[in-house]
């Protein structure tokens, strides 16, 4: 007889369209199927306070985290802080779920549990800034990055996490370019930009597999995406792409620079910086890979 496995499941009640909530007991149901029994804990401000602790005391074999981005980013920066070793899996619940591509788990509450079950393991990636936060996924810089911790969550949901990035571009009289200059373990470049975006992984908004097969979250390197000084057409036909789902990496107003670490500075520090959807810290920024530096349950079709 198969044995039973124990995991914390921490999730957020307030991400995406709330199902997770509603669903709670259907939830655990599929998961004591699957011979995985659940100590639930509902996020909220005072249990953040003391994640660190039920982390460290509560008894559990893996943990769940279930909620966006900024959800599972929050969980993950305590997993890291207290050098927990055990598994990592996520349920993609908000309306940025670019870890849980980046991972290969499946959209859909019930696909993921199925996918849990299965145990499959991996050590991935992570985004480290110097002054200690950390970022699975994505951070933003500029006039749009803003936006990702302020639009309301209908309107993410619609748009898709990169495309409100950019649904700035909709007051195109009203935005400007900042002159930005950024080092790279290769080369430093100046430039005037709207914004700067940096993954880890492949995945961004709605749009999965960008850069080709041999770039992906375990592979020590990040991918900048900098959005150049342009005329408002090319902005339009660049937003155009982003919505539509279609691959925009070729664009001229777009630069890709991959590295293991960026230095990021520009002369208006004031602007707004995102870290996997939520507030960031202050420029200037400096921040490197830490390669496969947490254990994660993936999807059975994450390739080694």
């Amino acid at each position: 007889m198969k044995a039973y496995k124990k995991a914390l499941f921490i999730y957020n009640p307030l991400s995406g369209n709330r199902d997770i909530a509603t669903e709670l007991d259907k939830i655990i149901e599929h998961f004591i199927k699957n011979k995985i029994i659940l100590t639930v804990i509902r996020l909220e401000e005072e249990i953040y306070d003391i994640l660190s602790e039920l982390l460290n005391t509560l008894d559990y074999d893996f943990i769940i985290g279930v909620g966006g981005d900024g959800t599972i980013d929050s969980i993950a920066r305590r997993i890291v802080k207290n050098n927990i070793t055990k598994p990592y899996a996520v349920i993609g619940s908000g309306t940025c779920n670019n870890f849980a591509s980046n991972i290969s788990m499946p959209s859909g509450v019930y696909k993921t549990i199925e996918e849990i079950a299965k145990y499959k393991t991996a050590m991935v990636d992570i985004g480290c800034l110097q002054t200690g936060q950390i970022f699975l996924s994505s951070l933003a810089i500029g006039v749009f990055a803003e936006t990702s911790f302020e639009t309301n969550s209908d309107l993410k949901e619609w748009l898709g996490p990169f495309a409100y990035h950019l649904q700035g571009l909709t007051q195109l009289p009203n935005i400007k370019t900042n002159k930005f200059i950024i080092k790279s373990d290769k080369k430093t470049v100046e430039l005037q930009a709207y914004m700067v975006l940096v993954l880890n992984g492949t995945n961004v908004g709605n749009i999965g597999g960008l850069f080709g097969n041999n770039v992906d979250i375990k592979d020590g390197l990040f991918e900048m995406i900098i959005v150049k000084e342009a005329n408002p057409v090319d902005l339009a036909n660049l937003l155009v792409k982003v919505v539509k789902g279609e691959d925009f990496t070729n664009s001229n107003i777009i630069e890709i620079i991959k590295s293991s670490e960026f230095e990021i500075d520009c002369e208006d520090r004031s602007l707004a910086v995102s870290i996997d959807g939520e507030k960031g810290p202050s420029l200037p920024l400096k921040l490197s890979v830490k390669p496969n530096y947490i254990n994660v349950i993936v999807g059975n079709t994450y390739e080694e």
